[in-house]
């Protein structure tokens, strides 16, 4: 990992913006962030965007914006972090809590000095953030039709 760059953590919910609210979330963290990124995510975001994929009792328009946001994954090469100094929390988390795992991975990151910014819709998972960690940076929807540091 380069300290020399953003460090940008996508999760489940902001992969569902692209169809959902038709916003380029690519090009609004390019608008955004005005320098040098990467965007990761774990093996467990990708579980869950199958699971919303897959599931019947899910809004029709909730399983499209998943499959989308899968291919999204897929057609952009997002790294997907779990064989790196990570391994451990993964391993460990197992896909049960991500919220947790994001927590765990932004008090790490930032504590040891990376640009650690995190895409969540999710006002929980938020609140938490700025709560255990006074550094983090949040990305946001902003008015359902762009995104924004919160």
């Amino acid at each position: 990992m380069n300290k020399g760059k953003a460090y940008v953590f996508i999760d489940t919910n902001f992969w569902l913006i692209p169809y959902k609210y038709k916003i380029d979330i690519f090009s609004e963290l390019e608008r955004i962030l005005l320098r040098k990124y990467e965007i990761i995510i774990s093996n467990s975001i990708v579980r869950e965007l199958e699971n919303i994929q897959k599931n019947l009792k899910k809004k029709g328009e909730d399983r499209i914006a998943a499959k989308i946001g899968i291919e999204l994954i897929k057609r952009k090469k997002v790294k997907k972090v779990g064989i790196d100094i990570f391994q451990k929390i993964f391993e460990k988390n197992d896909g049960r809590d991500v919220d947790s795992l994001i927590l765990k991975i932004s008090e790490i990151l930032t504590k040891k000095g990376y640009d650690f910014i995190v895409c969540t819709n999710d006002k929980k998972l938020r609140k938490k953030l700025i709560e255990k960690n006074e550094k983090i940076k949040i990305i946001g929807m902003k008015e359902k039709n762009k995104l924004d540091f919160i």
